[in-house]
């Protein structure tokens, strides 16, 4: 079998062990480029791919290589940008090192309706990875960019596929109500000496598995907060527990954040989510279209003309559209 034979067979044997969200996240666009001396060489359209096929998809692609080829063979994945300039790129330093609650989370917002383009498929990819393996890949998660462009959404979507494929414990909250819950402890416990409710505080934002704060820039003003989070995040990040953090700008850009805090942000990885381009607004219409049942004779002009006036926010696209059948 020449090679493009052999790695579609593979590919059609491998989608048959995975849940069809993780093949065309991590397999689908993949190629076999070279098979030669013990090695097979992947080609992998991104860094991501590369270190998350390496790092949790690696025996798995052995074991079934090995049942097509009848050979034992070691895998190297590159990317296009290391081929065309003869590098190799370590992935490692790609992030760190490898009870029932209200998990406030919106059932709505999954990877499979996420719409991805060239703006925000690094963004998805790494958000992915985050919740197959919580804990243990980009901790904390720092997902940042303009309001509108998908970042609550992200992060639903990580919590659900938590939820859905594990017994961890997820809760999904926002800056504000982080702050407003400190201030009521702080307020009461300052008249009552009340050490029950900063047990119940620490019980809920400490006794989990996954912290995911939306927002964070808002506890810029909140200074006496910034303490409390600083002492939670030390201690989820210490058990292994998973930090998702969302903003409107980059850690380095939180100024009146405490320096350690913003340190501590940069501890995992910082993706950033940019604004859709054209084909991308694109999509999100025709996708909106789908959902609201409206006529399939939609006119491409009218499409063009939302897509092009609307250029910066997701929200605002999706409000343009009608939501009643033509």
């Amino acid at each position: 079998m020449d090679i493009n034979t052999i790695w579609d067979t593979f590919l059609f044997k491998i989608k048959d062990k995975l849940a069809p969200l993780l093949y065309r996240s991590w397999f689908e666009d993949t190629k076999l480029i070279n098979l030669d001396d013990k090695k097979a060489t992947i080609l992998v359209p991104s860094y991501i791919h590369k270190k998350h096929l390496k790092e949790n998809y690696n025996d798995l692609i052995e074991e079934v290589f090995t049942e097509i080829t009848g050979s034992i063979f070691n895998f190297e994945y590159l990317t296009e940008e290391e081929i065309e300039n003869n590098i190799t790129i370590d992935t490692d330093e790609l992030g760190v090192p490898s009870s029932t609650i209200n998990t406030n989370l919106n059932e709505a917002y999954t990877f499979d309706n996420f719409i991805m383009g060239e703006s925000n498929k690094f963004a998805k990819f790494t958000a992915l990875a985050v919740a197959e393996q919580p804990g243990n890949m980009y901790n904390p998660l720092f997902i940042y960019g303009s309001s509108g462009l998908g970042k609550t959404h992200l992060m639903h979507a990580i919590g659900n596929y938590i939820v859905q494929n594990s017994k961890k414990r997820v809760l999904y909250v926002t800056s504000e109500q982080f702050v407003n819950d400190f201030l009521e402890l702080y307020r009461k416990n300052k008249d009552d000496n009340n050490f029950d409710l900063v047990d119940h505080f620490k019980r809920k934002y400490r006794d989990i598995d996954v912290l995911m704060i939306d927002d964070i820039q808002y506890l810029e003003i909140a200074h006496k907060t910034q303490q409390e989070f600083f002492n939670t995040f030390n201690e989820l990040h210490t058990n292994n527990k998973q930090i998702i953090i969302s903003s409107d700008r980059s850690p380095d850009d939180l100024k009146k954040l405490e320096e350690r805090l913003r340190t501590r942000f940069n501890w995992g990885i910082s993706v950033n989510i940019l604004p859709p381009d054209f084909k991308l607004r694109l999509d999100i219409i025709d996708k909106k279209i789908d959902s609201e049942i409206l006529e399939n004779n939609f006119p491409q002009e009218v499409k063009e003309y939302i897509a092009s006036n609307c250029t910066t926010d997701i929200r605002k696209l999706e409000e343009f559209m009608p939501t009643q059948q033509l």
